[in-house]
Parts: C-alpha cells; structure tokens; sequence
C-alpha cells in the first residue's frame, strides 16, 4: 500500500491501531473519523501525503455554483494563511474539495498533529457551507 510507506503515516496506524484496508487503484487509501468525515489520503511527489475531503457538491446551475466559488475564494482569502489547508476542484469540476500536504519526513506525532488540524478545518469549512 502506496501510502503506508510514509513512515509518520504508518506511525500513526500503528499507534491508533488502524487498518484503513485495502488502497484503491491509485494508491489513496481512505480513513473515516466521526461516522461522516471521509478523509482521503493520496500518495503525493517525492514520498509527500496529500489529504482530501470532499467539502460540497457544486451546484448544477453554473450561475449559482459560480457565486458559491466566490464566496469560498473570500472566505479562504481571509484565513490566517498559516492554515495549511487549502480549496481545489475535483478533476470533474463538480466537486469542490479540501486538501493538505503531509511531508515525506513528518513523524508519527507531526501527521497525527496535521490530520488533527485538517480534520477542524474540514468541520469548520463544512459548517460555512451548511454540510455538517
């Protein structure tokens, strides 16, 4: 499994005595935390982790899901940029997601501190947008 081989990754498995199962064909393997918070975590460049969570569907009408995209472009312009996470669109562009980098060299105790920081970031994006 792709993703395991990032040690603090593995660390924290190890620790919180998770198996996330078995790794989609593209390397991610998925971790649920709180019965609704599916968090995606896809082998990124030069041994990096990248975790996603899908924040919302776009809506259908292209006025509307234009109007949403600003209004998270604003609200994401006036977070704290220490914020390590940040807004991106699914590749089918019907989606708008959150994501964050894990470093290749981050230990156990650093990925544990990441997801936990990505995982108030999703609840807080997710409240702004009415889905919790």
């Amino acid at each position: 499994m792709a993703s395991t081989n990032h040690a603090g990754f593995a660390g924290y498995l190890l620790r919180a005595r998770l198996d996330p199962g078995p790794a989609r064909s593209d390397g991610a393997v998925a971790l649920v935390f709180d019965g609704n918070m599916r968090v995606l975590l896809h082998p990124g460049p030069r041994g990096d982790l990248v975790l996603e969570a899908q924040l919302r569907e776009l809506p259908t009408s292209q006025a509307m899901a234009d109007d949403m995209l600003l209004n998270a472009l604003s609200a994401a312009a006036g977070r704290d940029p220490l914020f390590a996470e940040y807004l991106v669109l699914s590749p089918e562009q019907d989606r708008l997601l959150l994501q964050q980098r894990v470093g290749a060299s981050a230990s156990a105790d650093e990925f544990e501190s990441a997801l936990g920081k990505f995982l108030d970031a999703l609840t807080t994006w997710r409240a702004f947008f009415g889905v919790l």
